[in-house]
This record gives C-alpha cells, sequence and structure tokens, in this order.
C-alpha cells in the first residue's frame, strides 16, 4: 500500500526493474507480482492484513481501480524490463472480500458491468500492455 501512495509511477517501475534485478541474482525467472486486487473492502481480512504466517500487510495498491492499473502495469514493466516474467494477482474480485479465502470460498454478488468497471479494469489492463 505504501507503493500505492507513490504518485510518479516511474518510481515503481524502476522497484520493479530493481526486484527483477534481485530475482535474477537468486535464478528467479518469474515473479507472482504485482498484485492487480483493487482493496476496497475495509472488512477484507486478506488485502488488508495478513497473519504472521504470511507476514505481509496491505497487498494492494489501493482501491480506486484507475490507479491501481497504472501502478501494476508500471510494475510489470519494471520485472519485464529486467528479464523476469511478471504474473499479476489474485483472481479478479478478490480485493472485495469480507471472507478469507484460504479459510472459505468467497462469493461476491456484483453484476457484469460492476466486475469489468472494478475488479477486472487492472488485469484488462495490464494485459493491454503486454
Amino acid at each position: 500500500m505504501t507503493l500505492g501512495c507513490i504518485q510518479d509511477n516511474q518510481l515503481i517501475y524502476e522497484y520493479g526493474k530493481e526486484v527483477a534485478r534481485e530475482c535474477k541474482e537468486l535464478g528467479v525467472h518469474v515473479n507472482f507480482a504485482p498484485v492487480a486486487d483493487v482493496n476496497i473492502n475495509p472488512n477484507n481480512p486478506v488485502e488488508v492484513a495478513r497473519d504472521a504466517r504470511w507476514g505481509r500487510v496491505g497487498e494492494t495498491y489501493g482501491e480506486d481501480p484507475y490507479l491501481v492499473a497504472e501502478k501494476v502495469v508500471a510494475y510489470a514493466k519494471g520485472l519485464e524490463s529486467g528479464g523476469v516474467l511478471s504474473v499479476s494477482k489474485h483472481f479478479p474480485g478478490h480485493g472485495d472480500t469480507d471472507v478469507d479465502s484460504h479459510k472459505a470460498l468467497p462469493v461476491l454478488p456484483f453484476t457484469r458491468a460492476r466486475l469489468d468497471s472494478v475488479e477486472l479494469y487492472p488485469f484488462k489492463q495490464v494485459i493491454k500492455a503486454g
């Protein structure tokens, strides 16, 4: 979420490029990042805070699908310019669940129009960007 506050997406790109450099030093060729979920549910137990097993807090770039998409694209391009494949995750809609998907199956009762304009938007943009 800290990266989501950065307004200069060139810095996100450079960060992705640096992560790629570090991945390559370790022999990693695929990074399951960036997180393209739109975190719009304050009761989301997965995106807002992880427990000690996962050691992460606030994985998403934020709650605005357009800003999330910009940052996802910048980070993915940085990774790939550094020679590491990026894989945007999680399942679209994961940012608006109120159930921990590690323990139960979340259900999102949204219309297709809503899914297209919010949850799927970052994923579509990163695909469009190549």
